[in-house]
């Protein structure tokens, strides 16, 4: 019998995004006996850490970021990647997110790639992060250059849209052939909806500004339904702004924002709806999760993502991004339209079944195959 391969995972931490809970997926289902699995990180921090076994983690154990010099933390990151690569020696190196991209073609270049495929996942709308990240245009050319010269030098890159893959390659320069799109396993298993009144919308994510919950508050105070209530489910850097916002258009009684949440399901079973407002996506994998539970959802034609995963009229709506406007329509129609929210929320649910975790889990294990070198 062959020996299982190796694969070495590389992330920041264990925090709530879609990069750290594909890998949590993917560690719970991954075959192994074909598989040789573990999980590199560098800060031994958050939610999903508890859902990784200890055997299966090498950990850094670096300074908490602000504690060091961005070049000192440079380095440190290259020596915990090369400590991990010499430690495990594996076949195959996954890594997520631009961060952790750049820095695996660094250490990879350091260790040697004659024995180590590597495969890079790119999860988010990448030029529209690096402007947004990077505000000084000289810095956020030289940062772009560095990107695609990175996700060139990559055997395969995992994009989880197709959009997303697309713009990869106009972007950033890359050969179309080595992009493969695998989407973002979802967990779906149905649960029994109980829905509360008065109606309850429900949105999840990091409070940030690609998320555009600012347009969501607005989008909801201009629904004129004085009980409807809202519920935005996540953590970020925008908290303090989007508590103002609430403030300012008088929402207090009406918009709940609890903070990060590890199971979602008892949300998806008293919303009325499920809302995404982004400006821009890489996926969308929570738009799968409510749908899953037979919830009407309302989602942006941002890029990337959300439109591949519904179609306008038939699972959910669809509504031009950026758009106070178009979200508010979208709220109203699921409010006045029982049958209209019925049927969406019906076809959502075989929608959802095409992204289960067993069939990702099965391209995700022959993608890592195809970059074995001989």
């Amino acid at each position: 019998m062959p020996k299982p391969v190796k694969v070495l995972i590389l992330l920041a931490n264990l925090a709530g995004g879609g990069a750290e809970r594909t890998v949590v997926r993917l560690m719970e289902n991954i075959d192994r006996e074909r598989f040789q699995p573990k999980v590199g990180i560098l800060w031994s921090e958050g939610p999903f850490l508890e859902r990784v076994h200890p055997d299966d983690l090498l950990q850094a154990h670096l300074p908490r970021l602000g504690s060091t010099s961005y070049p000192r933390l440079v380095v440190d990151i290259l020596k915990a990647h090369n400590r991990m690569l010499k430690e495990f020696q594996p076949d195959v190196v996954l890594s997520l997110t631009v961060s952790m991209n750049i820095a695996a073609h660094f250490a990879l270049t350091i260790y040697g790639r004659k024995q180590t495929g590597w495969i890079l996942r790119e999860g988010n709308n990448t030029l529209r992060m690096l402007k947004d990240d990077v505000s000084n245009p000289i810095l956020a050319k030289l940062r772009q250059w560095i990107t695609g010269v990175t996700y060139r030098g990559a055997d395969k890159i995992l994009a989880i849209s197709q959009g997303l893959g697309e713009g990869l390659a106009h972007n950033f320069q890359v050969d179309p052939s080595k992009i493969q799109v695998i989407y973002n396993p979802v967990e779906t298993q149905p649960v029994e909806r109980t829905p509360v009144q008065p109606p309850m919308f429900l949105s999840v994510g990091r409070l940030v500004y690609q998320k555009g919950f600012d347009l969501l508050l607005e989008a909801f105070a201009q629904l004129n339904h004085p009980t409807a209530k809202l519920v935005i489910l996540g953590e970020g850097k925008e908290r303090e702004t989007l508590t103002q916002k609430i403030q300012q258009l008088g929402l207090q009684d009406r918009v709940e924002m609890p903070g990060f949440c590890n199971d979602v399901s008892q949300y998806f079973r008293k919303a009325t709806a499920f809302v995404l407002s982004s400006r821009w996506e890489g996926f969308g994998c929570v738009v799968i999760e409510a749908m899953a539970c037979g919830l009407p959802v309302v989602v942006t034609n941002c890029d990337y993502g959300p439109p591949e995963i519904v179609s306008h009229e038939v699972n959910g709506l669809v509504v031009e991004h950026s758009s106070v406007e178009a979200l508010t329509h979208g709220l109203k129609r699921i409010l006045n339209d029982e049958d209209l929210a019925q049927r969406l929320g019906e076809a959502a649910v075989q929608r959802a079944e095409e992204f289960s975790v067993q069939e990702i889990t099965r391209q995700y294990e022959a993608l890592l195959c195809s970059v074995v070198k001989p």
